[in-house]
């Protein structure tokens, strides 16, 4: 990705396939939801991130993990 400042690596998810029962875990979504607040994205797109179904993470210490990083920022 080229940035401002430089080139810098990325990394992007891809699905390989699309299925509507599969959601996004509760932490993960925060996070997205933060990076979009945090680069000040249209508050639009922040709305619609906000209206996507999560699900909770049955791995309890990830998600805490998580969730911890993100209390932090």
């Amino acid at each position: 990705m080229v940035t401002p400042t430089g080139v810098q690596a990325a990394t992007a998810y891809l699905a390989d396939s699309r299925n509507p029962l599969l959601r996004p875990y509760d932490w993960y979504k925060d996070f997205v939801i933060a990076g979009a607040d945090e680069h000040r994205l249209p508050d639009a797109y922040v709305q619609w991130l906000r209206t996507i179904d999560s699900q909770p993470d049955p791995n309890r210490v990830r998600s805490a993990k998580w969730k911890a990083l993100l209390s932090d920022v």
